[in-house]
């Protein structure tokens, strides 16, 4: 049915969109990580000199919509980068 040359392109084609997935999760894992504890220093700080406290929401959404975008980048930029390099590899030989 398929060639093995076009089941192994196939295959890594699959292993490039799996680590432009998983390189887009770590990425907004880490922006969000990043913004919580960003958000926790600032609420420490102002309750420590008697500021107000802050929204969670006033902080963590911005930071959301923000890693969504870095982490979408990333994961795309590598799946692009991925696909072009499989079909070079075709052309290759």
């Amino acid at each position: 049915m398929w060639g093995d040359r076009t089941r192994r392109s196939l295959l890594a084609l699959l292993l490039w969109m799996v680590f432009g997935f998983v390189a887009s999760n770590v990425a907004f894992d880490q922006g969000i990580r990043v913004a919580a504890q960003q958000y926790l220093w600032r609420e420490y700080d102002n309750r420590l000199h008697g500021r107000p406290g802050l929204r969670i929401d006033d902080v963590m959404r911005p930071a959301g919509r923000a890693s969504a975008v870095r982490a979408t980048i990333i994961g795309g930029g590598i799946a692009v980068v991925g696909a072009v390099l499989v079909v070079l590899a075709n052309r290759r030989g």
